[in-house]
């Protein structure tokens, strides 16, 4: 699906969502790793409001929920995703750190 005109998708972050990535970026600063932080977050935002279907991959798509799940990566962050397969909605469902990531 895309969006006619240039649209962008509407995401949808539950608070335990935000919360997380509160925590996140707390531990990104802590360890002199805001801008790499906040860089990562940014691209994942606009990735996710232009183009969610081409972004990262598709892991599956639950029965009866007309979502199209989907993991993608920045690094040093990964996203775990819906994308509703007839409306113009991403919904966030978690976000991490990779491993690796000094936080």
């Amino acid at each position: 699906m895309s969006t006619p005109n240039g649209m962008s998708f509407r995401l949808v972050c539950s608070k335990a969502v935000l919360d997380k990535m509160k925590v996140l970026h707390k531990q990104a600063k802590d360890s002199g790793q805001d801008s790499t932080f906040l860089s990562a977050l940014k691209s994942i935002v606009a990735n996710l409001r232009e183009q969610p279907l081409q972004s990262g991959e598709q892991r599956f798509t639950p029965p009866h929920l007309n979502l199209e799940v989907r993991v993608g990566a920045v690094p040093p962050l990964l996203v775990v995703f819906g994308v509703h397969k007839e409306k113009a909605i991403v919904f966030v469902r978690d976000l991490l750190s990779l491993p690796g990531s000094s936080f």
